[in-house]
């Protein structure tokens, strides 16, 4: 009796349309998903990227350029990235290593932008062995004056 059914099943052609279909949705609606949690982290890597930017121009302001004391420097631009970077969804608010280099008139200062964890489906979020992840550096260069 069930061979007979699924036999009479396999073999009849109406409706095939609506079978491939329900079928072909949960691959679909899986990458739906996965392009919305990429798109949303390429958001979230941008607005870390322009908060670094921020605390980098912050740095130069020729009201820091008078500054002396690299600890008050690096502390504006900490202070000026945790402003920027305090973004919803993100766990913690990263905080970047503030490097300052004076050389005579040119002061270079970078503020790597810190990796996010990655949002994309769990089962694409193990980590790989052997790869170490290297963070962004964007630096400001002051011109003098």
């Amino acid at each position: 009796m069930l061979r007979s059914a699924m036999l009479r099943f396999a073999r009849d052609r109406k409706a095939n349309v609506a079978i491939i279909f329900a079928l072909m949705m949960v691959p679909t609606i899986f990458l739906l998903g996965m392009a919305l949690d990429y798109t949303l982290a390429l958001r979230k890597r941008e607005q870390l990227n322009a908060a670094a930017d921020a605390a980098a121009i912050a740095a130069v302001r020729p009201a820091m350029l008078t500054q002396s004391d690299t600890t008050v420097v690096k502390a504006t631009a900490e202070a000026v990235f945790a402003a920027k970077a305090n973004l919803p969804g993100l766990s913690a608010v990263p905080t970047p290593t503030v490097t300052i280099v004076d050389s005579g008139l040119a002061r270079t200062i970078t503020v790597p932008t810190p990796r996010s964890p990655r949002t994309i489906s769990p089962a694409f979020s193990a980590s790989r062995p052997g790869r170490s992840p290297v963070p962004r550096r964007r630096g400001r260069r002051a011109r003098p004056t």
